[in-house]
């Protein structure tokens, strides 16, 4: 049995997650194909095993034939029926952004949809195609469906192509309606999902995401310095501006901040640091983009002590399940999955949404004054509720187990 899976940048560190499933999931295929979207040239490959073969999406020029093809897709009856529920659903959308959008996921799935037909033969049914995201890469299996009968399409859905209120995303309907599976990484999406499009297939899963941790390291006390850590791209959502805000309020202690992770935002938040965090009793530090083992590395080898998530969505994030897995507590604001992975009081703190900087520096403030016993609890919750909601073994064993399953039902019903 082969696996064909749909990615915008893995093996490329853009999805740098995917490496922690891929590795669980290997070997259950003879081979693997990876439709990688784009190369990101600033990072770099991992080492691929021999059972997989890298296609490459936007490594020639669009013809002319795709960019027609692309704008012909604009006047179908699925457009029409796109453009009604987009109106119906999204609040003061415009018609030109939604065209624009149809228009951007019928060239990218078509683009991808050649790559597949001329680099694999899909003839042989032996094939689960999966696609990372629910997204245009998710659309590119709709129209393989239509090309190749029986063919067996499933999909992630994390965050931005979970929930509705990130924004429109094209053809949400449709996939539910077509693909064979859908698996949701957080409940909370699911749900929203399921809201706004009742499942009348039963193909929709929750299937949790999950990290590795061979580490031997354990408890460590904690230093005299509060060190803080946040690991995100740095861009406008994920809201480092206010942890930069929260942390100019605490005086009473020394700080040390860390972020880990780069983005088009990054030189404007270094110069808020430096104008804000003034005082001699905060530092911190912005080692930009790790390697997932670069990262691991740093966990081991420094005193972490509490992880600060502060974005305005998130689906569940990866960053937060590796943070828990080396007893972290992690203290973030109540958007998207955050509730799934963050239990107020537990192993870290869950806050609102609109939560104010002030207010949050002093959940932080509470935190360092605690004492030794109780610090050390929140330790052992953060590692035991990885343990059992974020394992990477037990989540995507189970995950690709129950995919084959289905997948040979369903050759038994054709």
């Amino acid at each position: 049995m082969e696996l064909v899976l749909i990615t915008s940048h893995f093996p490329y560190e853009g999805e740098s997650f995917i490496e922690n499933e891929i590795k669980y999931i290997s070997d259950y295929f003879s081979k693997i194909y990876i439709i990688c979207g784009e190369k990101n040239s600033l990072r770099k490959e991992i080492n691929t095993p021999l059972n997989w073969e890298v296609i490459m999406v936007n490594d020639t020029k669009t013809s002319f034939i795709t960019y027609f093809k692309s704008i012909l897709n604009l006047f179908t009856l699925s457009t029409i029926k796109e453009i009604k529920f987009a109106y119906v659903n999204y609040d003061s959308i415009r018609l030109i952004d939604i065209l624009k959008r149809i228009f951007a996921y019928n060239l990218n799935s078509n683009k991808t949809l050649y790559k597949i037909i001329k680099n694999i033969d899909t003839k042989d049914n032996m094939k689960i195609y999966y696609s990372y995201w629910l997204s245009s890469e998710a659309y590119t299996l709709v129209k393989l469906k239509r090309k190749i009968k029986n063919s067996y399409c499933i999909s992630r859905a994390h965050g931005y192509d979970a929930f509705f209120n990130r924004g429109y995303q094209s053809y949400r309907k449709l996939l539910s309606e077509k693909l064979d599976e859908i698996h949701f990484v957080s409940s909370v999406g699911l749900n929203q999902f399921n809201n706004v499009i009742p499942n009348k297939r039963n193909n929709i899963y929750l299937s949790k995401l999950g990290t590795i941790n061979d580490s031997t390291v354990h408890y460590k006390e904690l230093n005299q310095t509060f060190h803080i850590l946040s690991c995100s791209n740095v861009i406008e959502l994920k809201r480092l501006d206010l942890i930069i805000e929260a942390i100019s309020y605490i005086s009473d202690f020394n700080i040390i901040w860390t972020h880990i992770g780069s983005g088009i935002l990054l030189e404007q938040i270094k110069e808020l640091a430096s104008s804000v965090l003034k005082s001699r009793n905060i530092e911190y530090n912005f080692l930009g983009q790790l390697t997932n083992r670069e990262v691991k590395k740093y966990y081991e080898e420094k005193n972490i002590d509490l992880f600060l998530n502060l974005s305005d969505y998130e689906g569940v994030p990866v960053s937060m399940m590796e943070a828990l897995s080396y007893g972290i507590p992690i203290l973030a604001r109540n958007v998207g999955g955050n509730s799934e992975i963050v239990i107020d009081n537990y192993n870290g703190f869950l806050l609102q949404s609109d939560v104010t900087a002030e207010n949050i520096a002093k959940i932080i403030k509470l935190y360092y004054f605690s004492n030794e016993e109780r610090k050390q609890k929140f330790y052992e919750n953060s590692k035991n509720f990885w343990m059992k909601n974020y394992n990477a073994e037990i989540n995507y064993t189970g995950f690709v187990r129950s995919v084959i399953a289905r997948y040979k039902a369903s050759k038994l019903n054709d």
